[in-house]
């Protein structure tokens, strides 16, 4: 549970240090209530969980408040159905509530009726036993199950052990609508609370068995949704198989075109590891490997995917490996896994280095060689490598000169030094680790970013993470940076629709980063609706510097709201594995890119799918733009290559403004020169168009990676 809970504590700081300005409020409301209490007697009022005795409500065991309104304390619970709840309206502050349910001999059911919380701070604990000891099954927070809105289909959590214990925490900044929990003994899975099967079937000992037409464990789902778009010539309905899609149409209903991209779920044959969240993953050949990541202790060290056999596989190690960790990173390096760093159980974040040989499978603890105490030259204070959790890391590789290939790690957060706005270095030819100088803009430093290399610009693209604000407050972050390798130098580009963290981003191909999933929540003093849990899949386009949200499909067979997940490339595939909505995920997710088909420059420019796409204005085709010369692509005048579509006049007046708005809040040269504003330095201030546009420009000043 303690491992859980520090994939949010990252917050902690900046949420404590908003809350001062709104405690005022809150303890004024809480006056005026008492004295209201103080008023009111209870034959006035109902004793919701209590009885009204000398004109005062006396609560049943497990609830509090004046009138009985709020849960609080412990409550036992040994009837074959149930509710849980946290009381009428929204919950309490600073509340405390627990539930057993004991059920000896049986299984318990828990379904998720409603469930709305502050994310990241208030959360429900199911362990499957009697105590916190007892494995845990799940930790809800944020708003997951309202109204319309459903994280999952199927909202159940099931214990085997005969006992669950539901335990609720919240804090003092602000509370929501909280949850309502039914349970029941020895049921099957459903989508709706009092029908078995969620109405499509029949339960046999706790299995589903589905009427024609669905399918999935607790029925829910139909194989021919939409009755797979027949009306349109889509596709046709096979009652017992699915959709079968004609021509170029994808998807469980047939409702998207393969030339634009499209989902698919991946369903293994045979075993399925457990679920897990801040795991590593990599490609080798034709197989995934993921490497450890959070799993309430369930899962194994190391896991292997076959693609094309479609299985899962657990290698057998005997050799010394690493200990269980999470919050690593791991990057593949000719046939080596190198994984650095992340939270080592309760020694915490670690500065090891190992690296796995895939072909004769053993583990080996790498012995870096430190530079003397410093950055890259000498001269500074930290050494190399740093203990660190949350960072990333990213291969570049050298085709000239093979000795300079390295693993380039970004941020991160380390234990006595905070957030780091570090960039470390290591060589995997000569085992030397550096921790570099960097110049341009002045970056500060991060957990739970993204960093990924662009094989069309040869630079890497970080967005996102938990921001350092100060020494006391952090936020989370929507900005994206440029970091050049070879020349180390930082660029600010366009902000994102939204912030995120424990999201991913890959490039499929060269040129359009995409980014799912993620944690979007960035409220502080009371709720704004935005998610613990993202399906976003946002696309960055390098070549225009602008970000679109791409569509995803709603009648997916899958779940796809999550953060801490992996994503990976296979035969030009984007493949999404496990994460955390509460639960552990082991499902998979595949996405395939579309092709730059389209027939008008228009069109060409102005759609994404999954690629990027430029037009050639000779031959009047539309490609993608790992198809084209890198030189004519990247050349800004005098090219027939049209990569950017033409803004309107009011998306062009409104870039403008927004250029401008960005320009004049730069305070410094470096800062000011190092964006894709078109910022110039003026004297002592930034402007949009004066004079300095390059950083040579600007007074002499090194950018040392320091903490923050």
């Amino acid at each position: 549970m303690i491992e859980i809970l520090q994939m949010f504590l990252f917050l902690f700081k900046s949420k404590y240090r908003r809350k001062f300005y709104v405690k005022s409020l809150l303890y004024c409301a809480t006056i005026c209530s008492v004295l209201s209490i103080v008023k009111a007697k209870c034959n006035e009022t109902s004793c919701g969980n209590g009885v009204c005795r000398n004109d005062t409500c006396v609560c049943y065991d497990g609830w509090q408040g004046s009138q009985c309104q709020f849960c609080g304390g412990k409550v036992r619970l040994g009837t074959s159905t149930g509710t849980i709840h946290d009381g009428l309206g929204n919950y309490s502050l600073t509340s405390k509530c627990s539930w057993l349910i004991d059920a000896p001999n049986s299984t318990i059911t828990l379904h998720v009726e409603q469930f709305a919380t502050e994310c990241g701070w208030d959360h429900l604990y199911i362990f499957d036993g009697d105590s916190v000891d007892s494995p845990l099954l799940a930790v809800f927070s944020g708003l997951m199950y309202e109204g319309a809105y459903r994280v999952r289909r199927v909202p159940e959590v099931v214990a085997q052990s005969g006992s669950a214990l539901v335990h609720f925490f919240s804090d003092d900044a602000y509370n929501m609508s909280g949850f309502n929990i039914t349970y029941r003994l020895d049921s099957c899975p459903t989508t709706v609370s009092g029908l078995n099967c969620s109405g499509n079937g029949i339960c046999i000992d706790g299995v589903c068995t589905c009427n024609g037409g669905w399918g999935g464990s607790a029925c829910h789902l139909e194989n021919c949704p939409n009755n797979c778009g027949a009306a349109e010539e889509r596709g046709i309905c096979e009652p017992e198989r699915g959709c079968f899609c004609y021509g170029s149409y994808r998807g469980d209903d047939c409702s998207q075109l393969a030339s634009d991209g499209y989902w698919e779920t991946v369903t293994p044959q045979g075993f399925i590891p457990p679920g897990s969240a801040s795991h590593g993953a990599v490609v080798w050949r034709d197989s995934m490997y993921v490497i450890a990541g959070e799993s309430y202790g369930r899962g194994s060290l190391l896991y292997v995917y076959d693609f094309n056999g479609n299985v899962w596989e657990t290698p057998h190690i005997v050799a010394e490996s690493p200990s269980a960790r999470y919050g690593h990173s791991t990057v593949l390096y000719g046939d080596k896994i190198f994984l650095y760093g992340g939270v080592a159980g309760n020694r915490g974040p670690t500065s090891e280095l190992w690296a796995f040989d895939v072909s004769a499978k053993t583990w080996e603890n790498v012995t870096v060689k430190a530079a003397a105490c410093g950055m890259e030259g000498g001269g500074g204070s930290m050494c190399g490598p740093l203990k660190s959790v949350g960072h990333t890391a990213t291969v570049v590789i050298n085709n000239i000169n093979k000795k300079v290939d390295r693993m380039i790690v970004i941020f991160g957060h380390s234990p006595e030094l905070g957030y780091l706005n570090t960039v470390q270095e290591y060589y995997f030819g000569t085992r030397e680790w550096y921790i570099t100088h960097t110049n341009g803009y002045p970056v500060k430093g991060g957990y739970g970013h993204t960093a990924t290399y662009d094989p069309l610009t040869g630079k890497i693209y970080v967005y996102g993470g938990i921001i350092s604000e100060s020494e006391s407050a952090q936020y989370l972050s929507k900005n994206l940076y440029s970091y050049e390798p070879n020349e180390r130098i930082w660029t600010l580009l366009a902000d994102a629709p939204s912030a995120r963290f424990l999201h991913s981003s890959t490039f499929v191909t060269g040129g359009l980063m995409l980014v799912f999933g993620g944690n979007t929540h960035n409220d502080t003093s009371h709720s704004f609706g935005a998610k613990c849990y993202s399906s976003e899949l946002l696309a960055y386009d390098v070549l225009c510097d602008t970000w679109s949200v791409l569509p995803v499909p709603k009648d997916l067979h899958a779940d796809l709201a999550r953060f801490g997940h992996s994503a990976t490339i296979f035969e030009g595939n984007l493949y999404i594995y496990g994460g955390f909505d509460g639960q552990m995920l082991s499902d998979m997710l595949k996405y395939t890119p579309g092709e730059c088909s389209y027939p008008s420059e228009t069109l060409c420019l102005n759609n994404k799918p999954g690629a990027k796409c430029v037009w050639d204005s000779k031959s009047s085709a539309c490609s993608r733009v790992m198809g084209v010369h890198r030189d004519l692509v990247l050349k800004r005048e005098e090219s027939y290559i049209n990569r950017c579509p033409k803004l309107n006049r009011s998306t062009a007046t409104s870039t403008i403004i927004q250029n401008t708005k960005k320009c004049e809040e730069m305070e410094d040269c470096l800062s000011c020169v190092q964006t894709s504003s078109g910022c110039e330095w003026c004297g002592n201030s930034c402007r949009s168009g004066i004079i300095t546009t390059t950083l040579g420009k600007c007074t002499k000043r090194t950018r040392s990676s320091t903490t923050r």
